[in-house]
């Protein structure tokens, strides 16, 4: 099945196809504290120390050493999965958080050091690590969010992630310990004798790799676009495959003693069926088929949930730091999220065409007024709305939109018990429908807006760009004006004006300019207040003057027509919306293309501008 009709990802959080270890950078849920300035500390030269106590000297520094770095990891862990955020905040908390800087001074810190000996091993592949991987990959981490390319911040966090998780899982517990964050990397706690001989080791080390590759699949984060997602699935796929093919090939090679044959055996299928599970999710990512991706998804954590759960106690020290606490409920949580999220837009696809199939009824003109209410009537607008309320009743949010979905489920079940649609239909009372459709779009555009972002895109009506915060330049300024123009021209004036239907006789034309249009001339004035508040940089100044006169001229014409529906001026009414069309298209063609990426969908080119 293809993707659904906006937003593929709406919350940006997309299950590990593994769910086994999540390294996080070494960071961690906590807040971050300070932490000292780095300098090389001279070890004191008048006390000669034990052995334990040099190696416990030792490993004090260079859990200080490693602090900074520990920190900026856990902000862009945070940076990443908090939210939902606009891309230029997640940027900006991960360009603040100096990652690569903090690689270099430990490389320069941990060069000025003398490990004891027992320990020179462990600081050998550390000092080798950071030239080799830490410095240059959070270099180009660091590139990446400079270049506001969220994509490539997420592939270098991953190509991070894999050789750290193999330094953790290859130096000492102690060294692992001082480097990680103990509360959330396990790998550190698996002892230092690994049992059962060379089998063992060999074991092992497959387990080993097994965590590392699983690193490669906790890659989708909030502020991924929707496409971004699929290219970042679709690109970090084929490695994956590849490592688990390698390491299934490996342990097929390996002759278990008879107490882990069969451990050995569940080992084996839990990599097979993950192998098959990559596959499918990469060809899924590159069909851009949501429902099989996440199907693969699915699968594979109940894989390793399967494999956590076989392990035997006699072979548990082999695998144990594969399954840290609570990994298994963290990854069905976010598949539950991107499950729910992927209901609710298909839920809501019903119910969105068929409000577009009633816009398009009132802005036609129909040879007769029945004409007119059948087109309505066969849009089954009245069903897609029945149908919206028993989906949001039958789905459990997730919770983080617990909020979101009881705000939107509670204006569907208030408005269906207080407006009966049906009576005004069967009663041909086009004013009244007209008056419902506006009352139902102004309810459920706020509930949408002020709903998390990835809700919001779910649930809006046609662009949701045009209601959800999203991403625009212009910094302060231009997020400040396309939230003025998501809030005002869409949720609160695009209802007014688009539920007004060309069949109305003329009395009941002036009837419902009555009624609305005092409503549209407050949201037009309030907005015109908000705008002329702003303070615009100086490359968005005429821009700004341009959109200023718009929502001067726009109220001007709003007012003419409520003072020509008063005089019950048929002629002064209808010259009066010709004039809206000229003052749009006016705007429209005085603006400039740097203005345009702001403004969005709103104020955007129309061939109907041709007419005017």
């Amino acid at each position: 099945m293809p993707i659904s009709r906006r937003k593929l990802f709406g919350a940006g959080l997309f299950a590990a196809v593994i769910g086994l270890v999540v390294v996080a950078c070494g960071g961690s849920s906590a807040t971050p504290t300070p932490v000292p300035t780095l300098a090389p500390t001279p070890a004191p030269t008048a006390t000669v120390l034990t052995g334990e106590e040099a190696e416990a000297q030792y490993l004090g520094r260079v859990e200080e050493i490693a602090a900074p770095r520990r920190q900026a990891a856990s902000e862009i862990q945070r940076a990443l999965t908090e939210g939902p955020q606009l891309r230029s905040e997640t940027l900006a908390r991960i360009r603040d958080t100096g990652f690569d800087v903090g690689h270099e001074e430990q490389l320069r810190a941990a060069e000025a050091l003398t490990p004891p000996g027992t320990l020179r091993g462990d600081h050998d592949l550390y000092v080798a690590w950071l030239r080799q991987s830490g410095i240059p990959l959070s270099r180009e981490l660091t590139a990446r969010a400079n270049d506001e390319d969220v994509g490539g911040v997420v592939v270098a966090l991953v190509d991070y992630r894999v050789p750290f998780f193999r330094l953790l899982a290859t130096v000492s517990p102690a060294f692992c310990r001082a480097l990680g964050a103990p509360g959330l990397v396990s790998v550190c706690d698996r002892g230092d004798d690994v049992p059962f001989g060379d089998y063992g080791e060999r074991f092992r080390a497959l387990a080993v790799e097994l965590g590392a590759e699983s690193q490669r699949t906790n890659v989708l984060f909030p502020a991924l676009r929707p496409e971004e997602g699929l290219t970042l699935v679709a690109a970090v796929q084929p490695a994956l495959v590849q490592g688990l093919e390698s390491i299934l090939e490996s342990a097929r090679k390996l002759d278990p003693p008879d107490e882990l044959r069969q451990d050995h055996d569940r080992f084996i299928q839990a990599v097979d069926d993950l192998l098959g599970s990559a596959r499918d999710v990469s060809q899924a990512a590159e069909a851009q088929d949501f429902e099989k991706l996440l199907a693969g998804v699915r699968r594979a954590n109940l894989y390793a949930a399967s494999l956590e759960r076989s392990i035997s106690p006699v072979a548990r020290p082999l695998v144990a730091f594969l399954f840290p606490p609570g990994s298994a409920e963290r990854a069905a949580q976010t598949v539950a999220e991107a499950g729910y999220l992927d209901s609710l837009d298909k839920a809501v696809s019903e119910i969105n065409a068929a409000n577009e199939a009633v816009g398009r009824a009132l802005s036609q003109v129909y040879p007769t007024r029945d004409a007119l209410l059948e087109a309505i009537r066969v849009s089954r607008l009245l069903g897609a709305n029945q149908r919206l309320r028993e989906t949001l009743g039958q789905l459990e949010p997730p919770e983080r939109f617990r909020e979101d979905h009881a705000r939107l489920a509670l204006f569907l079940e208030d408005f269906s018990r207080e407006r009966d649609v049906a009576a005004a239909l069967a009663d041909e009372d086009l004013l009244q429908v007209s008056v419902d459709r506006k009352d139902f779009l102004l309810g459920y555009g706020r509930a949408a807006q002020g709903s998390t972002i990835p809700f919001c895109n779910a649930v809006a009506f046609g662009d949701a760009s045009s209601i959800c915060k999203s991403e625009v330049p212009g910094g302060e300024y231009g997020s400040q004006l396309r939230e003025i123009f998501n809030t005002y021209l869409t949720v609160e004036f695009g209802p007014r004006v688009s539920s007004f239907p060309l069949g109305l006789s003329e009395d009941e034309v002036f009837e419902g300019l009555l009624l609305i249009n005092p409503e549209i001339e407050e949201v037009l004035a309030e907005a015109g207040d908000k705008v002329r508040a702003l303070q615009s940089p100086e490359s968005y100044q005429a821009d700004h003057a341009v959109i200023v006169r718009f929502m001067e001229e726009i109220l001007g014409v709003a007012q003419a027509i409520t003072r020509a529906a008063r005089d019950r001026d048929g002629e002064a009414q209808r010259a009066q919306f010709m004039e809206s069309g000229v003052v749009f298209c006016r705007a429209v063609r005085s603006l400039s293309d740097e203005i345009r990426p702001i403004l969005g969908p709103h104020l955007a080119p129309s061939p109907a501008c041709s007419s005017f």
